[in-house]
């Protein structure tokens, strides 16, 4: 995620694609079922969110900071794992970035239809004003922009009509669960 300070003259950063944050819950919560949110409905649940500071909950913060009380932060952790456990257990909601509520189980955790310009977020690359990138590092950055677009053809970081996973994840997923513990690394070292 892009974020330099007003202080960092000297660095430039270079956006690959918008992820923007997505308000994510259980398939069967309460507020799935309604075609759109506001924020009086969010303030209702308590939120699992990551300690002070983060992009995530400062997007949060500025999400809340019109209402008269905040909804309350009940579970405070970095752990996209226990974000996943405890939001499909509860009534509990959070915040991923779009590409991160992708690689959710459909059917256990759904976007809720809400949406705030608070929540905008864009992903790219930072570098120092004066760096010489070697030609390793070009190549590195021809690949990661060229996978920043083929992320974003296939769909990856723009609003999905039902919260199933793409068949690009599910390609992903089913290949990845054929392949031999180990078989990666040696595939890498081959190429």
């Amino acid at each position: 995620m892009l974020r330099r300070p007003d202080w960092a003259l000297d660095v430039k950063e270079e956006e690959l694609f918008a992820n923007p944050y997505v308000v994510v819950a259980r398939r069967d919560h309460p507020l799935a079922s309604l075609r759109a949110l506001t924020l009086r409905d969010l303030v209702r649940y308590d939120w699992v969110m990551p300690g002070a500071g983060t992009p995530r909950q400062q997007a949060f913060e500025r999400m809340f900071s019109a209402m008269p009380r905040r909804p309350r932060v009940s579970l405070e952790t970095t752990s996209m794992q226990i974000y996943r456990t405890v939001l499909a257990s509860t009534d509990r909601l959070t915040l991923m970035s779009r590409a991160e509520s992708q690689l959710n189980d459909g059917r256990a955790l759904t976007v809720l239809p809400f949406q705030s310009p608070h929540l905008s977020r864009v992903d790219g690359v930072a570098t120092r004003l004066d760096w010489q990138p070697t030609s390793i590092h070009r190549q590195f950055l021809d690949l990661l922009r060229a996978q920043a677009r083929a992320f974003t053809a296939i769909g990856c970081v723009r609003p999905r009509r039902s919260s199933a996973p793409s068949r690009a994840v599910a390609r992903r997923t089913k290949s990845t669960r054929r392949r031999k513990p180990g078989s990666s690394s040696r595939r890498l070292r081959a190429q």
